[in-house]
């Protein structure tokens, strides 16, 4: 049997495997339907049209295989005439199924069962052929070539060796008591449709105007071409994030009054306080010993140069963090071209909008909170980035590797799983370059000393300081909390202030600090016990958290058709917390599942085959981090933000796969590895660069002079407008001095922050002002105040605080407070100025 006759046999069988799919979903559709009552005619028409749809599809697919099967030639015809308009049917397709999934999501019912379990049965047929055409692909496709057959057989075998593994003994799907989250930020199919449709239709018209014009664009134009891109990018993504509405969080307080402010929250405010002590010259370690210096001391910076409001550091912020698209950009670019980078860049900013919008729903990090996982995604983006072009070279080179060993070491003071994952890569860089060692060791050796020289000034700065580094205080700490504590905390939720429109209360995730309780599961039946997971052991904790990882980290691909509206897709079970979830999916979420794995498959196996190990940087980075997750025990949620980028990244590498085998897009070829030369100059300012920022962190830290000093009650005294008390509050001089020369009163001088009117169902006061005060020592200020503020209380200013500390707690009940550079008093309205401190 020749190569054409086998093609044609494997078309047939195609054909009526799709045709019988189509005539099973409409059978399953016709069976539903019947335990529905239908009733009114609109009714009757949408089950006549869900009903019609597959089984005209099948029909279709049934005549197409009798055609394959008995007239070749007419077969032939059908389909050459297809390819001629592969590009305008794809993008009409594109367009219709974007269209009818909107306007069902819009202006249907989305309770209505009929409508669910239509869309349903579509979603199920359309991953179902996806299935069937990706494995017709690989077989016709891939089968055929030696190098790649072997590499997309091995993936497709680890695949399903773990999937069975999870299923068997359902470590990984089953949750273990604590420190097991949700699922990360969903994609909506309907986005990953239209980014799909815009890069089509734009080289249709680069393809079109190609063909119609004689006229070569000058390279210096295309350079200048794709800068234009990369500020439109940036420029959009920023403007994105920052108009995206967000709310509270368990990491974010707010909307506050009086006009619907902002506050930190947890370990968001943990992050915040070294930056604010900073540059109060109380160092980047006060109050708390951190392990984050690095993005403390940009907070600090941002604090600095543009004060207090938290909706201006986060735009800010978000200015930075919007080039992470753009780090994916040139990545992408790198593997598959421009419009394949672009593509990445747009489903990287839809994601993150996607996070900012259900900030109230979904337990993740995003760009508007001060936290640190997002920039450790943009970090790792571009060590990904780096490391890939240092990989792809011919001759030796040590600007690259100097560069790469910089950024892992930034990242490993900006989130310190980055440790695992420069330990992991060195070794597998080490592995991969032992064909080509004598080239590859002095690079290796430079990538370790670009990373020291990052690393050792803070950690040396540490030891002399307090005889400890922050890394290995991690370390520990991580360990002892995660697998030494007995019994995980239970969070008990705290009513979320009200929403505004476009908000609405919040589910607390868990924090660094605080184990995510997990529901108890009932008790198996003694016949199915050998199929509940056993997380008795390190190595189980271990590998159920990263296979947690890898699964919970699938979500951020569509894995379903209908509704396109986030709300919906987040009330499922994935996202339901305590965690309860353990594996069990409908039907279309298992085909949908299966048909993104076999792309993720083909989007490795085409990296292999262009660049070898250069192309599977991403994955290593990706296993790395989730295997630093969990030997300290945590997945899940905000937990996979670092690298999920590299599941959507070989997913989407997979999509151009499939677009180029369809002719829908050129070709790519990578062509040789690039030869480049050392050069002495760029390495040395290179160098220079790499110390600077290795010293920035003790120098800075050492660089702003104190404000403040634990001042004396006597000194505080002195500095209050006693005319102004007497004239605003009535407070006598002689009130003063009795209040003085009370024992148990505070007089308190230090930097004011996050001031807030709260209610108090965590403190000794029904309603109050609070305030964080910074001085050498921290302190909780509350303020009983029962009236509604008009006017917001001044933040970042000096303040003197007058009250006294509660035996029992860290909070300092206090009357009067007053702002030094407003000149303003604020006083309690609650209380009396003698009955304040019993």
């Amino acid at each position: 049997m020749n190569h054409s006759t086998k093609s044609n046999h494997l078309k047939t069988i195609f054909f009526a495997a799709c045709g019988l799919a189509a005539l099973i979903v409409s059978v399953g559709l016709f069976s539903q339907f019947n335990q529905i009552d239908v009733g009114q005619e609109p009714q009757i028409i949408k089950k006549v049209l869900f009903l019609a749809a597959p089984l005209l599809l099948a029909l279709g697919f049934f005549i197409w295989a009798f055609f394959s099967s008995k007239k070749q030639d007419a077969t032939r015809k059908s389909i050459e005439m297809l390819r001629q308009y592969r590009r305008l049917a794809a993008i009409l397709l594109l367009f219709l199924s974007i269209l009818v999934i909107y306007a069902c999501s819009r202006f249907c019912d989305l309770n209505d069962p009929l409508v669910n379990h239509g869309m349903k049965g579509l979603g199920l047929l359309f991953f179902i052929l996806l299935l069937l055409f990706l494995a017709y692909s690989i077989i016709n496709n891939y089968f055929n070539q030696d190098k790649s057959r072997v590499f997309l057989a091995v993936i497709l075998c680890l695949i399903a060796i773990a999937w069975v593994l999870m299923t068997v003994t359902r470590i990984g799907l089953e949750p273990d008591q604590a420190f097991w989250n949700v699922a990360g930020v969903p994609m909506m199919w309907i986005s990953l449709a239209g980014i799909i449709l815009l890069v089509l239709i734009c080289d249709a018209i680069f393809s079109w105007l190609n063909k119609k014009t004689t006229w070569k664009p000058d390279p210096k134009f295309l350079v200048l071409l794709e800068i234009l891109l990369v500020l439109l990018l940036w420029i959009g993504a920023s403007l994105l994030w920052i108009k995206t509405p967000f709310s509270n969080s368990y990491f974010l307080l707010g909307p506050l009054p009086p006009d619907g402010y902002f506050l930190p929250k947890s370990d968001a405010r943990l992050m915040d306080l070294g930056g604010q002590y900073l540059i109060i010259g109380g160092k980047l370690e006060t109050p708390y010993y951190t392990e984050k210096p690095y993005y403390g001391l940009f907070l600090g910076l941002l604090h600095f140069l543009f004060g207090q409001s938290y909706q201006t550091i986060s735009k800010i912020q978000i200015l930075v963090l919007a080039l992470f698209p753009i780090f994916l950009y040139f990545l992408g670019k790198q593997f598959s071209g421009k419009f394949f980078g672009f593509s990445l860049a747009l489903y990287a900013v839809i994601k993150e909008a996607t996070a900012i919008l259900f900030t109230y729903k979904i337990s993740v990090s995003n760009s508007r909170l001060f936290m640190t996982e997002l920039p450790t995604a943009f970090l790792l983006a571009l060590l990904a980035l780096i490391l890939f072009l240092w990989l792809r070279k011919k001759q030796g080179g040590f600007t690259l590797p100097l560069l790469a060993g910089s950024v892992i070491g930034i990242a490993c003071f900006v989130r310190s799983n980055s440790l695992v994952v420069f330990v992991l890569l060195t070794g597998f860089i080490f592995l991969i370059s032992l064909k080509n060692l004598k080239q590859r060791l002095p690079q290796l050796a430079v990538f370790l000393l670009g990373a020291a020289m990052v690393i050792l000034p803070w950690t040396i700065y540490n030891r002399v300081t307090y005889g400890r580094d922050p890394i290995t205080w991690k370390i520990q700490a991580a360990l002892e909390t995660r697998f030494v504590a007995s019994k995980p905390e239970v969070i008990k939720s705290t009513p979320a202030p009200k929403p505004t429109t476009s908000q609405a209360p919040t589910q607390l995730p868990p924090s660094d600090q605080t184990p995510n309780p997990v529901t108890p599961q009932p008790k198996p039946q003694a016949a199915k016990q050998r199929f509940v997971a056993d997380y008795s052991s390190k190595v189980s904790k271990i590998l159920g958290h990263f296979l947690n990882n890898q699964v919970k980290s699938l979500f951020v691909l569509p894995f379903q058709l209908y509704p396109a509206r986030p709300t919906t897709i987040l009330s499922q079970e994935y996202w339901q917390e305590p965690v309860t979830w353990n594996g069990k999916m409908p039907k279309e979420h298992l085909a949908a599942f299966a048909a993104n794995l076999l792309l993720i498959s083909l989007g490795l196996t085409f990296a292999w085959q262009q660049f070898r190990w250069a192309g599977l940087v991403p994955l290593a980075i990706q296993m790395s981090y989730y295997f630093s997750n969990a030997l300290v025990r945590t997945s899940g949620s905000r937990y996979l933000l670092p690298v999920d980028w590299v599941v959507y990244f070989y997913f989407l590498l997979g999509v151009w796969v499939i677009l180029r085998s369809l002719k829908l897009l050129p070709s790519f070829d990578a062509g040789d590895l690039l030869e480049t030369n050392h050069n002495p100059r760029r390495f040395w300012i290179s160098l220079c660069l790499v110390l600077i920022v290795g010293l920035s962190l003790p120098l800075l830290n050492l660089a702003f002079p104190a404000k403040y000093s634990n001042e004396t009650k006597a000194e505080v005294y002195n500095r209050l407008p006693m005319e102004k008390i007497e004239n605003e509050i009535g407070i006598s001089p002689a009130d003063m001095e009795r209040f003085y020369q009370k024992p148990n009163t505070l007089f308190l001088y230090g930097r004011e922050i996050y001031p807030a009117y709260l209610p108090g169902d965590e403190g000794p006061v029904d309603k109050g002002l609070r305030f964080t005060l910074l001085t050498p020592d921290l302190y909780e200020i509350v303020i009983p105040y029962g009236i509604d503020l008009e006017k917001k209380l001044p933040e970042g200013e000096d303040m003197i605080v007058l009250g006294c500390k509660l035996p029992v707690s860290d909070q300092v009940i206090a009357y009067l407070g007053y702002f030094v550079q407003s000149d303003r008093l604020i006083w309690s309205t609650s209380t009396t100025f003698n009955g304040i401190c019993p």
